[in-house]
Order: C-alpha cells, then sequence, then structure tokens
C-alpha cells in the first residue's frame, strides 16, 4: 500500500505519474483533504485515477474527503467505484438517517 497527500489542481505531468503509480500494483491511498472546493476538474482526475486502478487490478481509496467532494461524487456515480478510507461523521446539527417504522390506524397487531 502506498500513500500520497495530493495538491490541487493536478497538472496534466502529476496525473500521469499518479496513473503509473496505481498501475504499479496494491493499493494507493490518495489524502484529499486539500481539495476544500471540488470542482468538475477534481472527478475527472479522480475518475483517471480510479479508472487506472481497476484497469490494473488495484485499489484506489480516498483519505478525508470534504462533504462536498463525496456529495459531487455520488451525484457523478462514482462513490461507488472510488472506495472512502475515512467515512465522513454527519454534519453538526444533523441526525444520521435512521430507518423509522410507523404503524397507520387500524392496521393488525404484530404477534
Amino acid at each position: 500500500m502506498s500513500y500520497v497527500v495530493l495538491s490541487w489542481p493536478l497538472t496534466p505531468a502529476e496525473l500521469g505519474a499518479l496513473s503509473e503509480r496505481v498501475r504499479a500494483g496494491g493499493t494507493l491511498v490518495c489524502d484529499v483533504g486539500a481539495v476544500t472546493h471540488p470542482d468538475a476538474g477534481t472527478v475527472d482526475a479522480l475518475a483517471h485515477l480510479g479508472l487506472a486502478a481497476r484497469r490494473a487490478g488495484c485499489e484506489l481509496r480516498l483519505r478525508r474527503p470534504v462533504p462536498a467532494l463525496c456529495e459531487l461524487l455520488d451525484l457523478c456515480g462514482l462513490a461507488d467505484v472510488l472506495r472512502f478510507e475515512a467515512r465522513r461523521e454527519p454534519e453538526e446539527g444533523k441526525q444520521p438517517l435512521r430507518v423509522e417504522e410507523g404503524v397507520q390506524m387500524g392496521d393488525p397487531p404484530v404477534l
């Protein structure tokens, strides 16, 4: 497993070097904590790295993604492709989502 802290924005040369590093094998953990305002370029770079990892049979993990990056990757359909090493906590003041069961009037009791 290798670890890299990414600086943003990535230059094409940096992206190429990272793609080669991913193809070398194993797992590459990318610290993306510096990405505070993700955009289409961020998604494109991470998609390229994820594709390089898949083609090489390797894994790319993202460490410390900000909530905006998680949401953007989810919106683009990449949240299941790119793994998050550290899951984000619910934002302050927001409760985590839970499944709640409700009872309708007239429903028979469950035995």
